[in-house]
């Protein structure tokens, strides 16, 4: 990989260029296979330039509208000039085509499909002033030419005077729904619009002349010219602009209503510090970033900070076509600065490039080209400079004959015989291996096109029967390919389901639980059971019947469906209240049992000490935890000076 154009980063001070990206321009030459490691870097520049177009719908019914945005749009400017100082304002209008019957063109000046009001500014007084004055009308659909005014807003840079190096944004203002590619038939449009820029005395001037633009024109443009799409709708409209705002990159659909301010703060905040990476790349190159720049949300950008990327391309494949040089660019999102790649691809080894061979080489006996080490001969002319050695053949000897497939340990099945690399079978057999013959009816599993042919346990050891699919994983499988199939046979008839599943060699019935059970007894069967929304489960089984020469499938479906399991909840209580008593009258019963036990032990310890003679007394030293005191003023007949010690004792 060779940099050819480095600049460093610029924030574009005293007309200087503004430098974003680097590198700008490199040079691959690479092979196929091989990973080329190249180091990107983003830094945004301070007060990069905003440009916002404001395109509002002037039917009758904005009206409203239209005095919320005229008192939003200086605030909008002061949040906006706190992020950058160099922002400009755009305005227009749509409506609708002036032709029946989309609306009247009989109003004239009234009616158009879109009049540019205002190129960028930022005189926010001059600004308000001429939105201020924007003047309604009516159309007779309530579709509008919202694509068409789109359109022109996009591609006439110089009308509108887009900045070169500037983020832009283009917000759409409407409450009615749009027309499209198509709908300029109604009046006599067949022409495909032409994505150019036909604003004179700042009105749409050829809307009579080409279609409305369909919404892959809307997204090749908008990709292409880095533009941010915002569509401020009314919520009646929410779902139909939600659908088209997932159709063209980068545009966003946000209520009409809602907080305008916040929600363009909001976006242009996004695109500051959310970096996303998009390359233009070629169908047999890899492009491959750390981090993950491609995806949302994956680099974040802090202020005046660098964002490092480390991309790896790789070439995949040799392109199909012959051409060698390819270009692609890589860069940020809604951004015009892309890193320009040229790639060199290299498919040929350096003996195959002209030349690099010898004519009428010594090597071929002055007869032949000498290449790559093999020699062509020329015409009329053979012998072993054309030869090569036993096992291998092709025009460089570049194939290996002994490493074709060997089913069973046989070259090509013991069917054929292996030239330039692949299998070549005798008559009556096929396949990549010549292992199925060639008619292979028999063969075949139905609901299937793999010919499944009599060695084919050697790859399948743990299944068997006749289609090498009698074990679990493939019942599995079967079952699985089956159940769509047999429940829309439990639902409709066998002439709809076969139109929607060509199942035509598979024979389907349905059954009660005592005749399907019959039919389990006769045939090798395999169940299977397919679980509904409602938790019931429809049970079917399958069998290949054995009398047939060519291969088919019966199917029978049951007809009553296996209802799901209900939950008797006083038995789940029983249960639990059962299992909190067993524990309640285990630690009573161990209770009891420990005591019993100590009352035992105790009374053998005193029978004991009495035959011994021993005698229980009071330990001396003992003194009890208890004090009896006796209340002078409180008549007492009696104390027991013994209280005290009897107390302690028990």
């Amino acid at each position: 990989m060779t940099i050819i154009k480095d600049e460093d980063f610029s924030a574009g001070l005293e007309g200087a260029k503004v430098v974003q990206f680097k590198p700008q321009k490199v040079y691959i030459k690479s092979r196929p296979g091989f990973d080329v490691k190249i180091d990107m870097s983003y830094k945004p520049a301070k007060d990069y330039p905003l440009n916002i177009y404001f395109l509002l719908d002037s039917s009758y019914t904005m009206k409203e509208n239209h005095g919320v945005l005229l008192r939003q749009v200086q605030k909008i400017y002061k949040k906006l000039i706190n992020l950058t100082n160099n922002v400009r304002f755009g305005l227009g209008n749509f409506l609708e085509k002036p032709a029946l019957p989309f609306a009247d063109p009989k109003l004239g000046q009234n009616v158009y499909a879109f009049e540019h009001r205002l190129s960028m500014t930022n005189d926010m007084a001059h600004f308000q002033k001429t939105l201020n004055a924007t003047k309604f009308s009516a159309n007779y659909d309530v579709p509008e030419a919202g694509l068409d005014a789109l359109m022109q807003v996009m591609v006439c840079k110089d009308k509108i005077d887009w900045d070169d190096n500037a983020r832009r944004i283009v917000i759409l203002f409407t409450d009615g729904t749009y027309h499209s590619a198509g709908d300029g038939k109604l009046i006599g449009i067949s022409e495909r619009n032409d994505m150019q820029c036909h604003l004179e005395n700042n009105t749409y001037s050829k809307s009579l002349n080409y279609d409305y633009p369909s919404l892959s024109l809307i997204n090749k443009v908008a990709s292409e010219k880095n533009m941010k799409i915002i569509f401020a709708i009314d919520k009646n409209e929410k779902l139909t602009y939600k659908s088209l705002a997932k159709r063209i990159k980068g545009a966003k659909y946000v209520n009409l209503k809602s907080n305008i301010v916040n929600i363009i703060k909001g976006e242009y905040l996004s695109l500051l510090r959310d970096l996303k990476i998009h390359g233009n790349v070629p169908p047999f190159i890899q492009l491959l970033l750390e981090p993950d720049c491609t995806k949302e949300k994956s680099c974040e950008v802090k202020h005046e900070t660098a964002v490092n990327i480390s991309g790896s391309i790789k070439i995949q494949s040799c392109p199909a076509k012959d051409q060698k040089k390819y270009f692609m660019t890589i860069g940020p999102d809604m951004l015009s600065e892309k890193m320009e790649v040229e790639i060199d691809v290299d498919c040929q080894c350096d003996c195959e490039k002209d030349g690099n061979n010898e004519k009428n080489s010594i090597e071929c006996s002055g007869a032949g080209t000498y290449k790559c080490g093999v020699c062509a001969c020329d015409m009329n002319r053979c012998g072993k400079c054309d030869d090569c050695e036993k096992g291998f053949s092709g025009d460089f000897c570049q194939f290996d004959d002994n490493a074709c497939p060997r089913p069973g340990g046989a070259l090509c099945s013991g069917n054929g015989v292996c030239e330039f690399g692949r299998c070549t079978c005798n008559q009556q057999w096929k396949g990549d291996d010549c292992r199925c013959p060639d008619n292979d009816k028999a063969c075949i599993a139905p609901i299937s096109s793999e010919c499944v042919c009599k060695n084919s346990n050697e790859t399948k050891k743990k299944c068997s029967g006749r289609f090498c699919d009698d074990c679990d994983d493939m019942v599995e499988k079967r079952c699985a390919e089956l159940e769509t199939f047999a429940y829309c046979n439990y639902v409709y008839t066998k002439t709809e389901c076969e139109k929607l599943y060509n199942h035509t060699d598979t024979g389907v019935r349905l059954e009660n639980e005592t005749e399907i059970a019959e039919t389990a007894k006769i045939h090798k069967v395999k169940w299977c059971k397919k679980l509904l929304d409602n938790g019931n489960s429809l049970i079917f089984l399958y069998y290949y019947p054995k009398s047939t020469e060519i291969s088919s499938l019966e199917v029978v479906v049951q007809k009553e469906l296996e209802e799901k399991p209900e939950v008797d909840l006083w038995v789940a209580v029983g249960c639990a209240i059962g299992i909190v008593l067993i524990g309640i009258l285990t630690v009573i019963a161990w209770k009891y049992l420990i005591d019993l036990h100590d009352a035992r032990e105790y009374k053998k310890f005193e029978q004991k000490s009495a035959a011994e003679g021993y005698e229980v007394v009071w330990n001396p030293h003992y003194n009890s935890p208890f004090t009896n005191i006796t209340n002078p003023a409180y008549p007492v007949d009696t104390v027991d000076t013994d209280c005290s010690r009897q107390d302690g004792h028990q």
